[in-house]
């Protein structure tokens, strides 16, 4: 998945999703957040330098795994969340993979320009602010801003695996987490109707591996606003 990373004219990076801007923070944990990444996450000097040596090692002596990146920050993206056991997080890294070739239409070769138009017809969202717990806020319009004629629900589904992978670039994100927030105000037969058992597996064997396997899990589903079906 290749992330365009851009700089506006203040300075700070974002990336374009459809006529939508995501801006990034990117800088390293502080203050607060470094305390309580101690405090949750086990976050000490020793504990990541032990992590990423660790997982450096389980990752260049499976040759059947082929990750695009062995560096630091991308290591982080999966130690991090696992408390900095490279055991847990390299388990979780392969199931994350495994996904990818199992279902390459929609984790291989994705780009946010490939799914724009969903976030154009404001069927995915981020909220401009973090919830109080520090957690990227997504929302998912599954009833009256979602036209199936416009948008495909092959093309959701990318679309939120294009918008996780890029909020999980922050530090601060891998700290606090992801919210998604179904709203399903609106929700009819014809909606329903674009759920096939096949893609219906595809996202529970996705929401294993973001979910089930992560111990401590930072990622949270709501689902408001009831739709006329339910």
């Amino acid at each position: 998945m290749v992330l365009c990373v851009e700089k506006g004219n203040d300075g700070v990076p974002f990336i374009q999703l459809g006529s939508h801007q995501m801006r990034l923070d990117l800088e390293e944990l502080n203050g607060k957040d470094k305390a309580r990444a101690e405090d949750e996450l086990k976050e000490t000097p020793e504990n990541v330098q032990e992590g990423l040596r660790h997982m450096k090692e389980l990752v260049e002596a499976d040759k059947e795994l082929h990750v695009p990146h062995t560096d630091d920050a991308y290591l982080t993206k999966f130690l991090r969340p696992c408390r900095w056991n490279a055991e847990h997080a390299y388990k979780i890294m392969k199931k994350f993979y495994k996904f990818k070739v199992k279902h390459p239409k929609y984790g291989i070769n994705i780009t946010p320009h490939c799914v724009r138009h969903v976030f154009d017809h404001e069927v995915f969202r981020f909220m401009p602010s973090r919830a109080n717990s520090g957690a990227r806020v997504m929302i998912i319009n599954v009833g009256t801003k979602w036209n199936p004629k416009e948008v495909k629900l092959e093309d959701m589904f990318r679309a939120v695996m294009v918008a996780i992978e890029i909020a999980m670039l922050e530090a601060k994100t891998q700290l606090g987490g992801v919210h998604v927030i179904l709203d399903m105000a609106g929700l009819s037969l014809v909606h329903i109707y674009q759920f096939s058992p096949q893609l219906a597996k595809l996202i529970l064997d996705w929401v294993q591996v973001c979910i089930t396997n992560i111990r401590n899990s930072r990622l949270e589903l709501h689902i408001e606003k009831y739709g006329d079906m339910m």
